[in-house]
């Protein structure tokens, strides 16, 4: 009788250690994020006011206008909701500071339940500013980074830089004598933040631009 008590207590316990197991997992916080390229046709009429950048594409032999955006596709794969509040940029300079870029495009903040996912779709001229990427993905309202692949990352980047851009230079109206800057249109609708921060070690560099010769 005792042994067969003893045997009942055991399996009791062992079935509430993973009750309380599978809980403790689903109450993780668990984001996945894509990052990728997205080409939409655009009509030569429209190629002004586009959101994307415009580009030819040739395809079956015949070359019409798409625009090109960047697309960040999120998931909640845990079991708690979490508000997305913005995607994050980071490049390292070369005083060894990281420069860090926040956007909140539509449909940032965003709360994201479990199973559920969201697209945010940006210009790449955000992107194309940099010369390196030590960072690229998404921050919750409690400031937790989440990222794609770095391998993804590193494709993504650099076709970005490899393809026509809207980053240009551009002297000021008010003070012609003053030097040009390297600048472009916010079309996204999203207000950029823009801070610094030293790091205790130097950032791994994900993507870097290859040098040009003089």
């Amino acid at each position: 009788m005792d042994t067969a008590v003893a045997f009942y207590g055991a399996v009791l316990a062992t079935l509430i250690a993973v009750v309380q197991g599978v809980s403790v997992v689903r109450k993780r916080v668990r984001l996945g994020v894509d990052v990728s390229l997205v080409y939409e046709p655009l009509g030569e009429d429209g190629r002004a006011e586009a959101h994307g950048t415009p580009v030819q594409v040739s395809q079956d032999g015949s070359v019409s206008w798409h625009e090109v955006s960047i697309r960040f596709v999120v998931r909640n794969m845990g079991g708690v909701p979490v508000q997305v509040v913005a995607v994050v940029m980071e490049s390292y300079k070369e005083d060894g500071a990281l420069n860090i870029s926040q956007f909140s495009p539509a449909p940032l903040p965003h709360v994201l339940d479990p199973v559920t996912r969201t697209e945010i779709v940006m210009q790449k001229e955000h992107l194309d500013m940099l010369d390196n990427i030590t960072f690229l993905g998404v921050v919750d309202a409690l400031g937790r980074r989440y990222a794609p692949r770095k391998d993804i990352v590193m494709q993504v980047v650099q076709q970005s830089w490899n393809l026509p851009t809207r980053v240009a230079f551009y002297r000021s109206r008010l003070d012609t004598s003053a030097p040009p800057v390297l600048a472009y249109q916010n079309r996204d609708g999203s207000a950029l933040f823009n801070s610094e921060r030293r790091s205790k070690r130097s950032a791994r560099v994900i993507a870097q631009r290859a040098a040009v010769a003089p």
